[in-house]
């Protein structure tokens, strides 16, 4: 782990389905919410823990 990649992966083991978003710079993680729930719908991921007030990128 660097400050200058950013990756997640969100798992929903009852469905057996995943998804994992590679990025080569941090300033995609906004981006992540939006990805996460066009894949697997809503996660239940806590998103404000690790972005708190950070604007999300809104798809436009």
């Amino acid at each position: 782990m660097n400050d200058s990649t950013g990756n997640i992966l969100v798992c929903l083991p009852r469905g057996r389905r995943c998804v994992r978003v590679l990025s080569n710079d941090v300033r995609a993680e906004p981006a992540y919410p939006h990805l996460v729930r066009f894949v697997l719908g809503e996660a239940g991921v806590p998103w404000d823990w690790e972005y708190g007030d950070m604007t999300l990128w809104d798809g436009r």
